[in-house]
């Protein structure tokens, strides 16, 4: 079973598996790599000024930081089972839709925690629900019998909402 807050956990195993997905430089830290400006992982994970150079610095508890554009918050722990909520802002991160995914599915590879020793506790994603509180529809994206199912119909609807903002 899992114990202690599972939400540094997530993010972490979930940070390294979008890290494998994007990093082509293979460095310890995005600090010093040439393309943190245009890596996807530095923009979703690493977020700091550099990488968001226009946006406003926030203040929480005399720290001062670049919002996430997502927040991760683990709902219920039943046993071995986890729910999480991954909510995403933005349209670069609803454009990497299909990467986040695949980092969330990456996770339960990468592990949550250690069992004893260097062996992980590897997991299962068994399914992935999005909900588009904009347009007020969900659909599952992800499960283990069909894996993942994209929208053609949320692809235009992305589209519309990028000729919007712009």
């Amino acid at each position: 079973p899992f114990s202690g807050y599972t939400g540094f956990a997530l993010r972490g195993t979930l940070g390294l598996s979008l890290k494998r997905i994007f990093c082509t430089q293979n460095l310890k830290s995005c600090y010093d790599c040439p393309s943190t400006l245009t890596c996807f992982y530095s923009y979703f994970y690493e977020t700091r000024s550099i990488v968001k150079p226009n946006a406003r610095i926030a203040t929480k508890s005399g720290r001062k930081g670049i919002t996430k554009p997502y927040t991760l918050t683990p709902l219920k722990i039943n046993g071995r089972e986890i729910n999480f909520t991954l909510t995403i802002f933005g349209i670069k991160s609803i454009m990497h839709e299909p990467y986040i995914i695949m980092a969330i599915i990456g996770a339960g590879r990468e592990g949550l925690g250690f069992l004893g020793g260097s062996e992980r506790r590897n997991f299962q994603i068994t399914r992935i629900k999005v909900e588009d509180p904009i347009n007020k529809i969900s659909w599952i994206a992800y499960d283990t019998s069909s894996g993942y199912q994209t929208r053609f119909a949320f692809q235009t609807e992305k589209e519309n909402l990028i000729s919007k903002l712009n």
